[in-house]
Order: C-alpha cells, then structure tokens, then sequence
C-alpha cells in the first residue's frame, strides 16, 4: 500500500486528499479522503516570514531597549554562568556589537540574552510571549511545520503574533497599533511581494 497527499485547487480554495493506492496484480484502487480546507503556500508563507523577519526586527528592537549595544559585553561578562552556554559564533557577534549593534544577532541568541540578562526586569505576561515566539521559530528553524496550512491554524498563529506585538508595543512604548498592524497587513496579503524567497524555502 503506498499513501500519497494530493493538494487540488479549485478557485480560490484547496482541498487536501489522502489517497491509498492499494496494488495487487492487475488491480490498483484509489481511495480518496477529503480533509479539513487547507490554505495555499503562500499562506504558509506569511507565517514564516512573521516568524522569521518580522518579529525578530521587533525582539532586537526589545534587546535595544533593555541592554544598549555597548554595554553588551560587559553585562555578559558580568554574568557568572551563561546556561545555555555560549557560542562561539555568538561571543564574537556580542563583542562586535558595540559598533554593529544587534544586526546580526539571529533570534535564538537574542531570546537566550533577554531571558538570562533581563528575565528579572520583565512580567510574566512579556516572558509568556517570548516563551511562545521562540516555540513558533524552532518548529520553522527545524521545518516541523508543513507547507500547506489549515485555516484555523492560520488564524490562531497570527492572533498569538498579534498578542505578542501588543505587548512589546506597551513595553517599548509604541503607538497602538504600530506593531500589530504590520502583522495585519502581512496576514492580508499586502506584503506578499517579500515572499518570493519563502516560498522558494518552502518548496
């Protein structure tokens, strides 16, 4: 018996089959199973790229704000024991940070540096959202997620962004709305054109 996931569209909507091919002599039957409504690639998409380029902008933004590039070095030197450990990779880019600022800082060793050196300065409510952000980027880092996405899961992952945003906008005292509404506009298509190399990712 081989399994295959078939993906059809039609229109504006897809719909996933589950097809057994059971093949025995001459006869082969297919057996097709109709699942919930999932969404197109580029839906799929717009998760990672939130994950990936847009919320990482906002968390070095919040990095900023509680430890200025300068005093980076000396706030991790400062530390007795750094669990996780660090890198070496990652202790170059904190000594360089000083005059490259958090540029290059790739978001695992940003969420290490704020729950270790700042953890005591932040709510609950701020470590709860940090603590689900870094959940979402290791199952795209580590491909756990799929291609094709069900509506609902859609949904709910950018209501858990837009949540997210909202509080980093009342800690970094932006302007209501600021950071949510570039979720928004992600989630409704209108900066698909930053996709291409997404969806080239998720092939």
């Amino acid at each position: 018996m081989i399994i295959i996931d078939m993906l059809l569209e039609k229109g504006d909507k897809s719909l996933m089959l589950k097809a057994e091919l059971e093949i025995g002599g001459d006869l082969m039957t297919l057996k097709a199973e109709s699942g919930n409504e999932p969404l197109s690639r580029i839906h799929a998409a717009r998760i990672e790229y939130a994950v990936k380029d847009v919320i990482p902008n906002i968390v070095k933004d919040l990095l900023t704000l509680y430890i200025p590039p300068q005093t980076l070095c000396r706030r991790v030197n400062s530390v007795h024991s750094f669990e996780p450990r660090l890198r070496a990779e990652e202790w170059t880019k904190i000594r360089n940070a000083a005059s490259t600022g958090y540029r290059d800082f790739d978001v695992p060793l940003v969420l290490k540096l704020l729950n270790r050196l700042c953890g005591h300065n932040m709510g609950p409510k701020l470590r709860e959202d940090m603590s689900i952000y870094g959940r979402y980027y290791d199952s795209i880092a580590h491909k756990m997620h799929s291609s094709i996405m069900f509506k609902e899961k859609f949904d709910t992952s950018f209501n858990d962004f837009k949540n997210i945003a909202r509080g980093f906008e009342h800690i970094m005292h932006k302007r209501s709305n600021e950071l949510v509404l570039q979720l928004e506009q992600l989630r409704g298509g209108v900066m698909d054109y930053h996709l291409e190399d997404v969806t080239d990712y998720l092939t």
